[in-house]
């Protein structure tokens, strides 16, 4: 019976840190600003041209400031991209979506999320 309590005692102070450390928060994140959403989305526009997705005149197109937009997912950064070399009137405007921690999540034409 002692060498089960020891086993016992000795199986609850190891697994104890790990209930410690269990907590929800082990870091605060803070909202990025529209100027770090920007730079995200430049990033992205970049990556998006050198793996082909998109023209390489999108490299030179124009960007509105970013604004911040209500979303099913919350809190969402839209930066709008504006390409006068392409040709079809509907695809010359690229929205870039950018959660508030700074992370890209969704980049399309028709501005939708």
């Amino acid at each position: 019976m002692k060498r089960f309590i020891q086993i016992a005692f000795m199986t609850l102070m190891t697994l104890m840190p790990v209930q410690l450390m269990a907590h929800s928060n082990h870091a605060s994140f803070d909202p990025v600003t529209a100027e770090q959403a920007e730079a995200v989305a430049d990033k992205t526009v970049q990556n998006l041209v050198n793996s082909k997705q998109l023209a390489e005149s999108w490299k030179t197109s124009s960007k509105k400031p970013a604004t911040q937009r209500e979303s099913r997912y919350g809190k969402v950064w839209v930066v709008v991209f504006k390409n006068d070399n392409v040709k079809e009137e509907d695809k010359r405007s690229l929205h870039v979506f950018i959660d508030e921690f700074g992370n890209p999540i969704s980049a399309n034409h028709e501005g939708k999320i």
